[in-house]
Order: C-alpha cells, then structure tokens, then sequence
C-alpha cells in the first residue's frame, strides 16, 4: 500500500469533509449527485435514479394536464359563443316581433319600418314603439280638403257645417219630409 504524508492525509480529509457536506446539504446534494451521474454514466444512486423516474413522470402529467387545460378552454369557449350566439338570435327575433308588432299596430309599408329605424339609429332609441310614436309626432299634420260638393246632397255647405235642413232631417224625418213636400210645392206654384 502507498504511503501518504501528514499533508495529503488532511488535504483528503478536508475534501472528503467537503463532499461530505456537500452531499448532505438538501440545495447541493442532488446538484452533485447529478454532476457525478454526468461524469461517470455508469456509477448509480436509488435516490437520483427515482428522482429522474418522478421528473420523467410530472413531466408527462404536466403536458397531459396542460393539454386537457387547453382543451378545457376551447371546449369551454366554445359553450360561450353558443350561448352568446342564441342570446344574440333571441334578442334578434324578440325584436323583429316588436318591430313586427309596430308595423301591424300601425298598418307600416316596408317604407315605413325603414324610417322607424332611421329614427331608432338617429336618436339612439332601442324601443321600437317609441320610435314609433316619434316619427308619427313628426308627421305632417293632414290637411283637410274643401269639397266643392257633398256626397250628402245638399245637407251640408260647402265650408263643412251642418245647414237647418240637415239638423231638421236628423231631428224628425217624418216632419222634414211634409216640410220639403209643402216647400217643393210651392216652389212649383210660383
């Protein structure tokens, strides 16, 4: 056996005190044991060897976990735009049915409806009653034509107002017709 001198003796001791302490420190010990792996492929540890088994293992679970997650969430936007779509669709339809309602209630054209809406997008009005009633206040107001004749023979003037002979017809037929019979009469003496 090779003899070692008093110096060489403690320069291996404090080296071996080192890696001593090195491989008992929980932050370095794995660092080394993976240092010595590296350096000799073949030397073996159970606690650096089930350390790599465990890594391999949460590396597989973490990419498993991550593409669930991401399936997750294209599944989950997905219900998301479904539902915004049909929330979307029944705000649609139940608008068209109001605005469906305001061209019955109203007796609209096509024309008209259009109009309804340019008052809604103009006014920034959601109700398509109120944009109803807006555009009707807008309206001119008709105006009344004079008739140069009456369908009601000669009962009414020609300024619209009711004459005598019309007030004494609607008050007693039977004496309006003897009144006009003496009247023609005697029209017809003269």
């Amino acid at each position: 056996m090779a003899e070692i001198d008093d110096g060489q003796l403690a320069e291996f001791k404090r080296a071996a005190a080192i890696l001593k302490e090195l491989s008992a420190d929980n932050a370095t010990g794995i660092e080394l044991k993976k240092l010595m792996k590296k350096k000799w492929p073949t030397w073996s540890d159970p606690e650096l060897d089930a350390l790599e088994v465990v890594t391999k293992a949460e590396e597989k679970i973490g990419k498993r976990a991550d593409d669930s997650v991401a399936e997750l969430k294209t599944m989950l936007q997905s219900v998301i735009d479904e539902r915004k779509k049909e929330k979307e669709d029944s705000t649609v339809e139940a608008f068209k049915k109001r605005l469906d309602k305001v061209r019955d209630d109203y007796g609209y054209t096509e024309e008209g409806v259009n109009k309804i809406l340019e008052v809604m997008k103009d006014r920034g009005i959601q109700n398509p009653e109120d944009a109803a009633i807006i555009f009707e206040k807008n309206q001119p107001a008709p105006v009344a034509e004079h008739k140069p004749y009456t369908t009601r023979m000669a009962f009414v003037r020609p300024d619209g107002k009711d004459d005598q002979s019309y007030k004494d017809l609607m008050t007693d037929p039977e004496q309006w017709a003897v009144d006009e019979m003496y009247a023609s009469l005697r029209e017809g003496k003269q």
